[in-house]
């Protein structure tokens, strides 16, 4: 019998390049690509021999979206299985209302996410045995679970792959000591049943809101907040997709960053107390990135919490497509990125205009701050990407925003080192930054850092 094809609808050029790539190499197969629904229709109204064996699909297309293909999926191909691929919580679509019982092999992929399509598409095609709509398990940061004395779901640890023993039980009462004892194991994350997630990350976004919201808190204790949102912020999404939640929580650790940079200016000496810790590296560049940048912002005169807060935005989602670790290599290990897969590389490369698409889901942003995003690689010498954009053609809040994520970089990379002295990552800046609209914000950093030294 010959192989089953692939068709994959996708209006993200770059994206579908990558996936059908991988696919191809992976699967030994042939994979048909459209860019939305009417064209992937047209190919399956095609197919008259019935080569092909799943469907895989977007959902943001135009002229027509993922739901109207799967619509006809289910009125001409019902035996056909289909992975959706998208940021949209699945729940908010009514063409998927029953998607997980029209098919046993249907599967949810939650964007940024994208590379388990290629082995879910592989064991379906091996007919493999029933997949489920939603990971059997998710993660959740230990310290997270500092906020809470119950939750309403059983909590797991992770043996192997898989193997997850509970540890709490549903609506059981427990101490902060049994969360740090599995954190001085070196548990950073602990696991409860994907079904009950959602439930369970409406109530602990509350919950940080509500500390978030707080005015009267110690400001160290107020940093481990944000740190925790984001770190929620990133793991709801990579489990359920874009909700309603997400961007009220990011809402709330704007105002919380707006109101903590207000309140004690010489944000400084936070600096290496943000660098120094052990949390994720990705979830602390963000944090440092938006205090730095709002705090250059204001040292050149800019009081609006408009602006401010839409570097803070910028900060925390500009590396929204990523996981942690791809993120602390390219930044902190760009040696073993450049040997690293190809495919990871590319997704380095696509990760930009993701990240922007996103955010524009997430929280509504004018488009000057999407663009930001967009160009949050780039340099003053155009050898940055997507674009290779020089200075001369960056706007002064990109320029800004760059810098103060450049300088938050090399503070990361140098700060556990016995001669590390921000001022030096000033002055090396200095010598390679200064020019067209990073000139200002240079100076402005420089100001910041002398005055916490005189302090000091």
């Amino acid at each position: 019998m010959s192989k089953k094809k692939i068709l994959y609808a996708e209006d993200e050029n770059d994206l579908q390049e990558l996936i059908s790539i991988e696919l191809e190499a992976e699967i030994d197969t042939e994979v048909l690509t459209a860019s939305d629904a009417l064209a992937a229709i047209d190919i399956l109204n095609n197919d008259v021999n019935q080569e092909i064996g799943i469907v895989i699909s977007d959902y943001n297309m135009e002229p027509e979206n993922g739901g109207h293909l799967y619509k006809y999926v289910r009125a001409n191909r019902p035996e056909l299985p289909f992975i959706l691929s998208t940021a949209t919580l699945i729940e908010e679509i009514p063409e998927f209302r029953n998607f997980a019982n029209d098919h046993s092999q249907n599967h949810l992929v939650v964007k940024p996410e994208v590379m388990s399509i290629i082995s879910l598409t592989r064991n379906i095609l091996k007919a493999g045995g029933i997949l489920p709509t939603t990971p059997a398990y998710c993660r959740v940061s230990s310290r997270a679970l500092l906020l809470h004395n119950t939750i309403p779901c059983d909590l797991y640890i992770k043996i192997s792959v898989e193997k997850y023993v509970r540890i709490v039980k549903e609506d059981e009462l427990f101490k902060d000591d049994v969360i740090y004892g599995y954190i001085t194991k070196g548990c950073k994350h602990l696991y409860i049943p994907g079904e009950m997630f959602h439930r369970f990350t409406s109530i602990h976004v509350k919950t940080l809101r509500l500390r978030l919201e707080t005015n009267s808190v110690d400001p160290i204790e107020q940093l481990n907040t944000e740190l925790l949102a984001i770190s929620s912020i990133f793991e709801g999404i990579r489990a359920l997709g874009i909700t309603a939640e997400n961007g009220e929580l990011i809402q709330s650790v704007m105002e919380s960053n707006l109101r903590m940079l207000k309140s004690i200016p010489q944000i400084a000496p936070f600096i290496q107390n943000v660098a120094d810790r052990q949390d994720s590296y990705g979830y602390r560049h963000m944090l440092l990135t938006s205090y730095i940048s709002m705090a250059i912002a204001m040292k050149m005169g800019c009081m609006n919490d408009t602006t401010l807060g839409h570097l803070s935005v910028v900060s925390i989602l500009h590396d929204i497509s990523l996981d942690d670790e791809l993120v602390k290599m390219h930044d902190l290990a760009p040696h073993d990125f450049k040997c690293s897969h190809w495919k990871q590389r590319e997704i380095i490369k696509l990760h930009t205009t993701r990240s922007a698409e996103l955010a524009r889901k997430l929280i509504n942003i004018p488009p000057a701050i999407e663009t930001i995003i967009l160009n949050h690689h780039e340099n003053p010498w155009g050898t940055g990407y997507p674009r290779r954009l020089r200075g001369v053609h960056l706007s002064p809040l990109c320029s800004l925003f760059i810098l103060a994520k450049e300088f938050v970089r090399q503070t990361m990379v140098n700060s556990e080192l016995p001669e590390y002295n921000p001022m030096h990552i000033i002055t090396q800046m200095e010598g390679e930054w200064h020019c067209d609209n990073f000139s200002k914000p240079l100076a402005a950093m420089r100001s910041l850092i002398q005055r916490r030294e005189k302090e000091q």
